[in-house]
């Protein structure tokens, strides 16, 4: 019982990091779309 407690409790673990992960990508992501538009409008 105690292992499957730790494998849910790790899988949770790595879902938030990965999620966590994602949310950076994203924003980056976006922060980096936002600064090119503004290099296309400078042209």
């Amino acid at each position: 019982m105690k292992r499957i407690v730790e494998t849910i409790g790790a899988s949770i673990f790595i879902e938030e990091v990965v999620r966590e992960k994602c949310v950076q990508a994203e924003s980056r992501f976006h922060a980096a779309s936002q600064s090119t538009r503004e290099i296309i409008h400078l042209r």
